[in-house]
């Protein structure tokens, strides 16, 4: 545990000690291990810069452009932008995919394509063993897209409240009606703005200021990107969809899950950053079926056959966030078409992403009921 004197009642209790006299305690705030949401800086202004660690020429800057009112609710707008080797605006150009959903294109598209939640249309799944080159290994289904859906915006709300259901608010991403799993603090990501590849990427700002357009689309089922205090040992579920076994318009999909653990605290060493971080690693699958039962095949994420690799298989991306900084590096997994038609193992490669600057705003203020 980590006791914190908390600002506001630190001035009541000073102020009571000159009225009262010197023997009076000050007041504490016992605070529960791990990151807390206010050392996850989302704050207008605020700036980040990432390269691709193996080509300092691919890099994008994310950057929180204020706020939006969606659906009555406050979310936080971050917004994508293509750069170039030298870190100057590259106008028109899309940005590189952003996270392990941009990369294989897990972003469900509403408009003309389908209303129903959770689809995919633009994904591709293919069957492989979990535990590579393990006999006997159960199957999983891996996202492989054979082209990036990169976005040029995210609308993410902080939601800070036990039950949010007696608010009117569920992102349970099971779907649970009576959303009463809610952890206390979580970042949630419930729309996102496509890039408009119809005007050479130029993006959209969201219909919901009016600008029209079905370039503002929402995810179904939200996902919840982090959950907090974040500490070794934490794990938590960022969204699941539904089977489809005969999608009309849409074909079939797996029911895909994606989970997230806190695995350990490591060094880091980015252009941008040096120093403790957390090690996030996340497993995106869609699930395969018992082929004499019929039964879904859900592997764990833990090693629990003790043959030194998840029964889930490898994390599809992995991210490392430091406190009063957010995500320094992270990496994800991409489908390697040439390898599954040559037949030649292993059927996706890895790309990592590092962080060559930040810039937050000094006087980042607590997180209160209203946020």
């Amino acid at each position: 545990m980590r006791i914190r004197f908390k600002p506001a009642l630190l001035g009541a209790a000073l102020a009571a000690m000159v009225s009262c006299g010197s023997d009076t305690e000050l007041p504490v705030i016992i605070l529960p291990d791990g990151m807390l949401m206010t050392e996850f800086p989302i704050v207008n202004g605020a700036v980040w810069v990432y390269q691709n660690e193996a080509d300092a020429s691919d890099q994008y800057r994310v950057s929180v452009q204020g706020t939006r009112n969606i659906s009555s609710y406050i979310h936080y707008k971050w917004e994508y932008n293509a750069l170039d080797g030298a870190g100057n605006p590259l106008p028109g150009e899309a940005p590189p995919p952003s996270d392990f959903y941009a990369a294989n294109g897990l972003h469900q598209r509403l408009a003309a394509l389908t209303k129903t939640p959770g689809v995919f249309p633009s994904a591709t799944f293919i069957a492989v063993p979990a535990e590579d080159g393990i006999e006997d290994s159960v199957s999983v289904r891996r996202p492989a897209s054979l082209s990036p859906f990169p976005i040029g915006a995210a609308y993410v709300r902080k939601s800070l409240g036990d039950n949010l259901d007696t608010l009117g608010i569920n992102d349970d991403p099971v779907g649970d009606p009576s959303d009463t799993d809610d952890p206390a603090e979580r970042l949630t990501r419930n729309r996102y703005d496509e890039v408009n590849t119809g005007t050479i990427g130029f993006i959209l700002e969201s219909a919901s200021e009016g600008a029209g357009g079905n370039q503002f689309q929402k995810h179904l089922p939200p996902r919840r990107l982090w959950e907090f205090p974040l500490k070794v040992g934490k794990r938590w579920t960022v969204f699941e969809t539904f089977e489809l076994r005969d999608g009309v318009g849409v074909g079939s999909q797996p029911k895909i899950i994606a989970e997230r653990r806190v695995a350990s605290e490591e060094n880091v060493v980015t252009p941008g950053y040096s120093g403790p971080a957390l090690l996030v690693e996340e497993w995106t699958v869609g699930l395969s079926r018992d082929e004499e039962t019929g039964e879904l095949i859900i592997p764990s994420i833990d090693d629990e056959n003790g043959n030194g690799i998840p029964d889930r298989g490898e994390a599809t991306a992995r991210y490392w966030v430091a406190s009063g900084v957010g995500v320094v590096k992270y990496d994800y997994e991409i489908f390697d078409i040439a390898a599954w038609q040559a037949s030649t193992p292993p059927f996706f490669t890895g790309k990592t992403f590092v962080l060559v600057r930040a810039s937050i705003p000094a006087g980042i203020k607590a997180d209160g009921a209203g946020e």
